[in-house]
């Protein structure tokens, strides 16, 4: 929870600022199509914000399905791109010509779902206004529906979508719970054998610090408490358990150390830790 929200708030934040230019710069050049009536000024701001929030968390969303950061980066600038200029062109293209006007209202809304272009197509219709106003060709105000309306009314339906699709895809037991999905088989026996086949007992001081732990000692800043993680069942290989409830705590001013032989877990508890697995 307090990763997403930092995220997002930083997030917001970045957008806020660019949005505070954008309006600052729409003044500088008089742009009335955009300020120059408080209701254009308020379609503007709803149009950005909402833009913002929504973009914010398509953006969460869409990461999940690139193992690269960088590579999850450029897909979604170019993505942002070429549906907020691309599309929304396209779209004024067809809405030009009699034999596609109807094929461009269907596509319009179904492009709705991409956050970028109902920012770049409300953008649009807010500057084809006023010159469609004095010629007659509508009486449409900046908040009408067919101004920049759909555009905010699809931003809101999306912005919640995609933030439970970002958040339900790092806490997978929010479709479990729902019944959307079945859990992934992690039966398994939760013992650690050695050499011998004998069950690895816990040293003494690993049980004592998860027993201090778990009484609640004072001074920890950091607690992890019976941290386990299963990978499901791949093929003919059975579920495997990588952490074993694994519980200790940091204090102030020390210096952690998590040590461990190779495959003892160590990747797979900070990776749990750091958000990056969902435990078991």
């Amino acid at each position: 929870s307090a990763y997403w929200l930092s995220n997002f708030c930083w997030d917001l934040v970045s957008f806020i600022v660019s949005t505070f230019l954008s309006i600052l710069i729409f003044l500088l050049f008089n742009r009335e199509e955009f300020v120059g009536s408080s209701e254009a000024f308020i379609a503007v701001l709803l149009l950005f914000f909402f833009y913002g929030v929504t973009a914010i968390f398509a953006s969460y969303f869409a990461s999940f399905y690139f193992e690269s950061a960088t590579t999850g980066q450029n897909t979604v600038l170019l993505g942002n791109y070429f549906s907020g200029f691309a599309l929304t062109i396209t779209i004024a293209i067809l809405q030009l010509l009699s034999s596609t006007k109807d094929v461009a209202k269907v596509l319009r809304f179904i492009f709705r779902v991409v956050p970028a272009f109902c920012l770049g197509d409300g953008v649009l219709a807010l500057a084809q206004l006023p010159a469609n106003r004095r010629m007659g060709a509508t009486s449409d105000t900046p908040l009408s529906m067919d101004v920049v309306g759909w555009d905010i009314v699809f931003m809101c339906i999306m912005f919640p979508l995609y933030a439970f699709g970002a958040i339900s895809h790092d806490f997978p037991e929010i479709w479990y719970k729902l019944g959307l999905q079945t859990p992934p088989n992690t039966d398994v026996e939760d013992t650690t054998e050695g050499e011998d086949g004998k069950a690895a007992i816990m040293d003494d001081d690993v049980a004592a610090e998860k027993a201090a732990v778990m009484a609640k000692r004072d001074g920890d800043v950091v607690e992890v408490r019976g941290v386990r993680k299963v990978y499901p069942a791949r093929g003919n290989q059975p579920p495997k358990v990588a952490v074993r409830e694994v519980t200790f705590g940091v204090k102030t001013d020390e210096i952690f150390a998590f040590l461990g032989t190779n495959g003892a877990g160590k990747t797979s508890t900070i990776s749990v830790l750091a958000g990056d697995y969902a435990p078991t």
